[in-house]
């Protein structure tokens, strides 16, 4: 797989760095002199220094042979350029950008570039994780348009000593796993938590408070 990822900064390393790691063909484009050097004398990334908004640039980077495009750059509108173009000129199908604005990930969406806010899923998962105590982890999925969440569950969650089918879940939502010691089940309608297990919660985000307060009885 050939990957190609755009920016600047720590990140710019870190993602080259670990892609290379697993063997993949990176090529990092960079116009910050001081991020090529290092990243050329730390990883076996091909680099190259200038603007991945240019054609140029990207065609020099073999991007009509690209599998991934990742664009870290600072500048929300730089990001958005470069998806673009290596969607539109180089009919790169794959192509991940960096949100820095939270309010603009709404525009990179509605213009079909996949994009990430380390913002906003921070923010998110910092205020899951302090509503409960029973809340081990939350990881989200498909752009955010999916939550799973992993539970631990004490002796007063209310689900507990009564069949899956008797709990009044919310809609889209789905239990999909229990972690009982060492025994991991594939629950089904008869199945019984007990406290102690661990599950996982497969849920859409407008649930996810209902899911919480199914699971620990307190308000969210």
């Amino acid at each position: 797989m050939h990957i190609i990822i755009a920016g600047e900064g720590r990140l710019l390393y870190f993602l080259s760095k670990s892609f290379c790691a697993k063997g993949y063909r990176v090529t990092v484009i960079t116009d910050c002199h001081k991020d090529a050097e290092h990243i050329s004398r730390l990883t076996k990334s091909a680099v190259l220094t200038g603007n991945a908004s240019d054609p140029g640039v990207l065609r020099e980077a073999d991007a009509y042979y690209c599998d991934l495009l990742i664009s870290v750059a600072n500048r929300d509108e730089d990001n958005l350029i470069i998806s673009q173009l290596a969607k539109q000129e180089f009919g790169i199908s794959k192509t991940i950008a960096l949100v820095n604005d939270p309010d603009n990930l709404t525009v990179f969406q509605q213009l079909g570039c996949k994009a990430f806010s380390p913002t906003e899923m921070i923010s998110k998962l910092l205020e899951q994780s302090v509503q409960t105590d029973e809340i081990l982890q939350v990881l989200p999925t498909e752009e955010g348009k999916i939550l799973i969440t992993e539970f631990r569950l004490n002796a007063d969650c209310p689900i507990l000593n009564k069949p899956l089918r008797d709990i009044d879940r919310p809609d889209q939502s789905l239990l999909v796993c229990i972690m009982r010691q060492e025994q991991v089940i594939v629950p089904n309608g008869d199945s019984i938590l007990q406290a102690d297990d661990k599950i996982i919660v497969m849920s859409i985000p407008e649930n996810h408070s209902q899911v919480i307060r199914m699971i620990t009885g307190e308000k969210t």
